[in-house]
């Protein structure tokens, strides 16, 4: 993996079942933990894109996985008004284009 970008990423499985439905949170198998696949990541650029309006995915979740990440080389863009499927921003592909320019394409 040259670099990651995760858009509107939730922190895993199991914790967004919880805050949606608080018993479903133990109910859910954590499958897909992004949290701890994250941990791996130390030498991979990362990118973190989550609009403060989503209101399917809580922009916490990204915020947390953008600030406990270890990698060494991180940024993390929270627009305001940013929703959950809203890709046609472009502040959002100005981030993208520079991310892959300066972390993939070098």
């Amino acid at each position: 993996v040259r670099a990651l970008i995760l858009f509107a990423p939730f922190l895993s499985i199991a914790r967004l079942a919880a805050k949606l439905v608080p018993v479903a949170g133990e109910l859910v198998p954590n499958w897909w933990d992004n949290e701890e696949c994250l941990r791996a990541l130390h030498d991979v650029p990362l990118l973190v894109i989550h609009g403060r309006e989503d209101n399917v995915v809580p922009c916490s979740h990204g915020r947390e996985l953008f600030e406990t990440a270890p990698c060494k080389l991180k940024c993390g863009l929270f627009p305001e008004e940013l929703t959950h499927n809203e890709w046609d921003n472009r502040e959002v592909w100005r981030a993208i284009r520079r991310f892959v320019d300066i972390y993939v394409d070098s």
